[in-house]
């Protein structure tokens, strides 16, 4: 018979009887509630160690004379800072966020400009408050209205000027557009 002798209670616990165990039974086998005091020594074991791995560790960070505990050092190559600044000018210099607008007109040839300009003024006398931006996109001049952040902003803006301009005419573009206005 095979057992184990349980250290808290001075017991003898039989595991099971050589004579009655079967081969089928090494497959079902599982640890039984009795071997979980076992267990949690194993782990409380374990986890010693680490904690003694850690704390030498710490010892050797205090002995290190670039350690304190009030200010730690970071050490980074030059490159590192120059593509920082690089970043930070950029994001200065950005005139605006992406987002969406309207194209509502798109003309080339020789009076294209001109022709742009004309639409865009008819634009503003329509909606005064939404503000209409002419691009050139070689060859084309494009008329882009509205400032919007989602598109489903833009979709909505695209209902409400469907008397004046078609929806088969009009979409929506991606943009950068203008930051919004923080006062509204």
């Amino acid at each position: 018979m095979i057992a184990i002798f349980n250290t808290h209670k001075h017991d003898y616990y039989p595991l099971f009887d050589i004579q009655t165990f079967r081969h089928s039974d090494i497959q079902t086998f599982r640890l039984s509630d009795k071997f979980k005091h076992m267990k949690k020594l194993v782990m409380l074991l374990v986890m010693a160690a680490i904690w003694q791995v850690s704390v030498a560790k710490t010892d050797s960070l205090e002995a290190d004379s670039t350690f304190t505990r009030e200010r730690s050092y970071v050490s980074q190559d030059e490159q590192i800072q120059l593509l920082m600044d690089v970043h930070q000018k950029l994001i200065k210099r950005q005139q605006g966020i992406p987002g969406f607008r309207v194209q509502i007109f798109m003309d080339s040839g020789t009076q294209a400009r001109l022709r742009t300009q004309r639409a865009r003024a008819e634009f503003e006398s329509k909606y005064p408050d939404i503000n209409a931006y002419i691009t050139y996109d070689e060859p084309n001049f494009k008329l882009r209205v509205g400032d919007f952040r989602t598109r489903l902003d833009a979709r909505r803006f695209i209902e409400y000027i469907s008397e004046d301009y078609p929806r088969e005419s009009v979409y929506i573009v991606l943009d950068t557009i203008n930051f919004p206005d923080l006062d509204q």
